[in-house]
């Protein structure tokens, strides 16, 4: 199982890639295609799912630190 910070590290890697389709279309002067928008939905779920397992890591830690 991952840390809290490497589930950190992979948010700010998929966010990274998702900036880059976007930059790509902004260069290239023209709107995201399909397959673009698709890889995009897809990688913004995984952030999705990925925050979820740290908000509970998270609450993990709290309960335990209060015990």
């Amino acid at each position: 199982m991952k840390t809290i910070s490497q589930y950190k590290q992979d948010i700010a890697n998929l966010m990274k890639k998702v900036a880059d389709i976007d930059a790509k279309a902004t260069t290239e002067n023209r709107d995201l295609i399909a397959s673009e928008v698709s890889l995009k939905n897809e990688m913004l779920d995984e952030v999705e799912n990925i925050r979820a397992s740290v908000t509970t890591l998270e609450r993990q830690e709290r309960v335990a630190s209060g015990l």
